[in-house]
């Protein structure tokens, strides 16, 4: 355990994406969460926390940095429209700075703390008006991932090449805007068979470092592009005589301020591992247990990076920010017959999957305690949302060019000209937004006038929308722009109609199609109505501040946390907020 200076009060704040209160609530009571319950069982945990709306990933962990609602973050959605852009085009909230709000450790800094963000959502060095002293962003990506089978031909021009016993094959493939892998087949057992059975990897044709020697089944990790310090790892699925088989992730690099903290942690921890990879695993480029070693590694790797930070910089103020939760609930929250290819013995299956990337966040919540001093410091666990089983993808713009009001060309492209509306969807959320005549750039093609009988008309589609196979309707609410106040949602960011669906529907805004549903090849979504058990997250708190008390108290939203901290830490929050400090911590 690290040890600050005498007397200092700091503050961590954990976020654990995707974690739905009454289930990790219950690994806790079964035991399968150890540092969890050592938490709680020092200090307290919330009956449930409950996000914002709507309840996704960007616009709840601004919300939670900040205090915010979304009408003064600007943060609507994972995914939305901004006024002045083309009118289909969607800028991501992970990438955009807040409107009216600042997150807490901005508002720390400036009262002369010393501050860091973690990996946390809305703390990059590109939102540099927002950043903390400390900062590190989630990596940054230079290639996409892909599953390759390589031509093997003669080994030729390779230096130092090892013994085989069979002879030597060669190959090599390029990714995109990074360059050439270069492999080196040998066949390394003394039995007169041939039989191929280890690759050597490198970004050169040598087997000098930092080339990787792997067999089937087994993974290793390259720097690719030594300026960027961007890397990327592979997993060896097959050797044959003819070909090798392969899977890499995205290649990625660290993104950090100060200079010598990305320096350092480069040197210390190497490339940022990718993570996850949900459409690999959907494409079936590789398997679950793959997937979960993904997990694990990027989740140790994180944990292990903010134990440094916290010994390393003592920080007055820290945000983190932990997956394994949330990939795991949106690949293997099966618990709905309706799921497509749903049996019960799949369903245990993949229960036993989700309780293995939940232990992952326990070893990592682990790393962090090793290196944490809750004498000084409190710990505060949150998350952002919920998780709820899924079983059908909606179409949302295959509704509105059905209706009419969307256009496309031969390739699916939008027809400005001859478009009334369009919808950008995130989970079980979406935003639609009028081509409004005046407001939309290219000149809008709906008059003042007409607005309201096409918001009325968007507003009809959605609400009489039914699930073909139940007959149930697919939308728990849907509403005017002019209804968005009491949801925190009033912002020029926002639609013209805002709807959440009832949770089994995910929502896409992918246009072209000729149908509007189709079964979901994935199980866990969220976005939905905040209010909902299942949308419910957990808060957990223990460490300086906050008496061994082991109860649990009334709920909390995620927006009071961050005038929970200011109150801590002892300065004023930012006028912009809208949560209170918990009254547990005004009143102990």
């Amino acid at each position: 355990t690290a040890t600050s200076e005498p007397g200092k009060k700091s503050v961590v704040l954990v976020s654990w994406d995707g974690s739905r209160a009454d289930i990790v609530y219950d690994l806790m009571e079964s035991g399968l969460l150890p540092s969890f319950s050592e938490i709680a069982g020092r200090g307290v945990r919330a009956e449930f926390a409950q996000t914002i709306d709507p309840s996704l990933t960007a616009a709840a962990h601004n919300s939670i940095s900040s205090g915010s609602y979304p009408t003064h973050t600007g943060i609507t959605s994972n995914s939305f429209h901004v006024t002045g852009d083309d009118f289909y085009w969607y800028r991501k909230g992970f990438e955009e700075p807040m409107d009216e709000a600042e997150p807490i450790w901005v508002t720390a800094s400036r009262n002369g703390l010393t501050t860091a963000a973690v990996f946390f959502p809305g703390g990059t060095p590109a939102l540099d008006d927002q950043m903390a002293d400390y900062t590190i962003g989630y990596g940054i990506q230079d290639a996409y991932s892909n599953q390759r089978k390589v031509k093997l031909s003669t080994a030729e021009g390779w230096s130092n090449s090892p013994a085989s016993f069979s002879s030597p094959l060669a190959g090599s493939f390029s990714i995109q805007n990074v360059g050439s892998v270069y492999l080196l087949v040998i066949d390394s057992t003394d039995d007169s068979v041939e039989n191929y059975d280890t690759v050597i990897l490198n970004k050169e044709r040598s087997v000098a470092e930092p080339a990787q020697t792997l067999g089937v089944s087994e993974w290793g990790s390259l720097v690719l592009l030594n300026t960027a310090y961007a890397g990327a790892d592979f997993l060896i699925q097959e050797i044959t005589s003819t070909t090798v088989t392969l899977y890499h992730t995205g290649v990625e690099h660290n993104t950090a301020y100060p200079g010598d903290l990305l320096d350092a942690l480069n040197e210390k921890f190497g490339c940022f591992p990718a993570g996850a990879d949900a459409y690999a695993l959907e494409d079936g480029w590789i398997t679950e247990e793959d997937f979960l070693y993904q997990l694990e590694r990027q989740s140790i790797y994180m944990a292990q990076v903010a134990a440094w930070v916290y010994s390393t910089y003592q920080p007055d103020l820290m945000l983190t920010w932990q997956d394994p939760f949330d990939s795991a609930g949106h690949q293997f929250f099966m618990t709905d017959p309706l799921q497509f290819e749903y049996s019960p013995e799949r369903a245990n299956q993949y229960l036993a999957y989700y309780r293995r990337a939940a232990a992952v966040a326990d070893r990592s919540l682990g790393i962090m305690l090793d290196a944490f001093d809750l004498e000084n410091t409190t710990l505060l666990m949150v998350g952002d949302h919920g998780m709820a089983p899924i079983h059908s993808v909606v179409y949302v713009n295959t509704v509105l060019e059905q209706a009419g009001l969307l256009t496309l060309d031969s390739s699916n492209a939008v027809v400005l000209s001859k478009t009334r509306a369009f919808a950008i969807a995130s989970g079980g959320a979406i935003h639609v937004y009028i081509n409004l005549v005046g407001r939309e750039k290219g000149g809008g093609t709906v008059t003042a006038e007409e607005y309201p009988a096409i918001q009325a008309q968007i507003i009809e589609l959605y609400q009489g929308l039914v699930d073909p196979l139940t007959n149930a309707p697919v939308f728990q609410r849907v509403l005017p722009r002019s209804e968005l106040a009491p949801l925190g949602l009033d912002h020029p960011n926002s639609g013209d109609v805002f709807a959440q669906a009832v949770p089994g529907y995910h929502l896409d805004a992918w246009r072209g199609n000729d149908y509007i549903f189709t079964p979901a090849d994935f199980y866990g979504q969220h976005g939905y109505d905040s209010s909902l058990e299942e949308m419910h997250t957990i808060f957990i708190a223990a460490g300086a501040g906050v008496p061994v008390a082991g109860e649990i108290i009334p709920p909390v939203r995620v927006v009071d946390y961050a005038p929970t901290i200011a109150l801590l830490l002892g300065f004023a929050p930012a006028d912009t907020v809208d949560g209170t400090p918990i009254p547990f911590f005004v009143h102990p």
